[in-house]
């Protein structure tokens, strides 16, 4: 086993115990806080950077509407995929 395999696997079991769906929020929760973000952000480069934009992009209802359906998305497909993916990877390794 090799040393990048004893680390997954102690990241993997802290994590795992936890419960699929506390993993599943917090990595959703990141990974749509970085799509929001950079999205908006294009956004505002587009019209142009200036604190009106920036207030006007990321304090708008827009801004709050793709945040929410991002976060649910990344839960239930981000989250929950790199779920799967990690313990098929785990198990994988603690088989050999």
């Amino acid at each position: 086993m090799t040393k990048k395999e004893k680390k997954f696997i102690k990241y993997w079991e802290k994590y795992h115990s936890k419960g699929k769906w506390k993993y599943a929020i917090q990595y959703g929760m990141i990974w749509a806080i970085f799509v929001v973000f950079f999205t908006e952000l294009w956004q505002v480069y587009d019209i142009g950077f200036s604190t009106n934009n920036f207030i006007k992009v990321y304090l708008s209802r827009d801004f709050l509407i793709k945040s929410v359906v991002f976060f649910f998305g990344g839960v239930m497909i981000n989250g929950l995929l790199m779920w799967y993916a990690n313990e098929k990877l785990y198990l994988k390794i603690t088989k050999k």
